[in-house]
């Protein structure tokens, strides 16, 4: 699982921050500045049926590391900025200091 610490939670009855939790497979690739992030990509492996592609952030390892798992097709390659999509319903918040996952 990817995390993203001190993302704003979707709430209107209670907004505060929180760890965004996200899986590889629920993340899109898409074009920068269309997404809910954008990402500098560090490497791209094949793995016939899907790609594994390894993103920072920040760029250049400067922010967290992400890991996304892309269909084939999707044209991506290193030291390249793209954008990320989160697949809302797939979305795991977690309280920073203890791990909980918030409701």
């Amino acid at each position: 699982m990817n995390f993203l610490p001190e993302k704003e939670v979707p709430s209107a009855l209670n907004p505060r921050r929180a760890t965004l939790g996200i899986r590889p497979h629920d993340i899109q690739i898409v074009a920068p500045g269309t997404g809910d992030e954008n990402a500098y990509v560090e490497l791209v492996e094949s793995r016939g049926s899907e790609q594994l592609v390894y993103l920072c952030l920040r760029g250049n390892n400067q922010g967290p590391a992400i890991r996304v798992v892309a269909p084939p097709e999707t044209r991506v390659a290193p030291e390249q900025t793209v954008g990320l999509g989160f697949d809302r319903e797939r979305l795991h918040w977690f309280e920073p200091e203890g791990g909980r996952r918030v409701e």
